[in-house]
């Protein structure tokens, strides 16, 4: 599982926190779907958008999720938020994620830590 949480970090933008909020998240959107494709993520992924106060934001949050999501070709399912303000998807893993690729096991903790292959 891969969970993925969203912040602003000290930026608060303009005075009005709902568009700076939902800017934030929209824009959280391309990068999270990039990176997602990126790193070839599979299983089940929880995003922690930052919370917003108005349906109408949440929807287009998950509305631009979902348009983004059908550019990748691998097969993904995505809900709506939880109760608690969580987006779960899941997507399929069709080939090694990129951790899988580059590292291996510890051999000093037998598999609780990985270190960096020596790829090259």
């Amino acid at each position: 599982m891969t969970t993925i949480d969203v912040n602003t970090g000290s930026y608060v933008g303009n005075k009005n926190l709902e568009t700076t909020v939902y800017t934030t998240n929209m824009e959280a959107v391309e990068v999270i779907c990039k990176q997602i494709r990126l790193r070839n993520l599979g299983g089940i992924i929880i995003i922690d958008f930052i919370d917003m106060r108005k349906r109408e934001h949440m929807d287009q949050v998950l509305q631009e999720l979902n348009k983004k999501v059908l550019r990748d070709k691998i097969k993904t399912k995505i809900n709506d938020f939880s109760p608690l303000g969580l987006i779960e998807m899941t997507r399929q893993r069709v080939r090694p994620s990129l951790q899988q690729t580059m590292c291996k096991q510890c051999s000093a903790c037998h598999g609780n830590g990985v270190i960096i292959a020596d790829i090259i």
